[in-house]
């Protein structure tokens, strides 16, 4: 975001040499180790970034106080086991979710990743899910396919459709990191698969998952899949097609 950039530390906003380029190192210190708030103003509204694990509440009570007066919208980006992101049109809306966030300063996540099954009858699911689902069929080039390995008990990503949020993201190597089997990530998201294969039937979920981006920083994305089980094959195979839209799946 272009604009206006200052740190606000212990509850004070800092002097003008404070908002010179930084490292990544050293931004994430005044984060965690001084409690910093950055706020970064804009033609495209206003930004707030935090650590949620840092000596940041007296910080986060100025800004409680000055953002009557931000641009909108309000963008909060917070750091707790990985980035959160939200936008917000008001300022009342973005004021309440601070001070929830404050309210669980001392929530720990011990889980990298979390899903939960939904009925879509309902729901807000993306375009393209909600025709996958109309139609109990998703074009390949959409699609992630995943099958058992019956000698390490696990699923491992077997293609990746080039149109898919994976290919986007990660490329197109079945070992990239949002696909490598073994890691927590990997073991959570994939414990519906066989659920799906035994019954059949294709399967609607939210996840939320913390998940490192080739730049190294890790971000909770939000995303909504189907999986369903692959038609006409011989091996326990499933599709998943997945898009990174909102979920109800709220950790703080």
């Amino acid at each position: 975001m272009d604009g206006q950039r200052y740190w606000i530390t212990a509850g004070r906003k800092m002097d003008s040499s404070s908002t010179g380029s930084l490292s990544d190192a050293d931004e994430m210190n005044r984060y965690d180790h001084d409690g910093s708030v950055r706020i970064t103003t804009g033609s495209m509204g206003t930004e707030v970034k935090w650590s949620v694990f840092s000596p940041c509440f007296a910080s986060l009570f100025h800004v409680i106080e000055i953002l009557p007066a931000a641009k909108l919208p309000i963008i909060l980006r917070f750091y707790l086991s990985g980035w959160f992101e939200a936008i917000y049109n008001t300022a009342d809306e973005a004021i309440t979710r601070i001070e929830q966030v404050l309210a669980k300063s001392e929530l720990h996540l011990t889980r990298r990743a979390f899903v939960e099954e939904f009925d879509p009858k309902g729901m807000a699911l993306p375009p393209m899910l909600q025709k996958i689902w109309a139609d109990n069929n998703a074009e390949p080039e959409s699609t992630v396919d995943c099958v058992y390995d019956e000698q390490s008990r696990k699923f491992h990503v077997e293609r990746i459709g080039v149109n898919s949020t994976i290919a986007k993201f990660y490329g197109m190597s079945p070992v990239s990191y949002a696909a490598k089997s073994g890691n927590t990530y990997d073991e959570i998201v994939s414990m519906a698969y066989s659920d799906v294969l035994r019954s059949g039937k294709p399967r609607y979920d939210h996840v939320l998952a913390a998940m490192r981006f080739p730049n190294n920083t890790i971000y909770w994305v939000p995303y909504q899949r189907i999986v369903m089980p692959k038609a006409a094959s011989n091996m326990m195979r499933v599709s998943v097609v997945a898009e990174i839209s909102n979920v109800d799946i709220k950790l703080i």
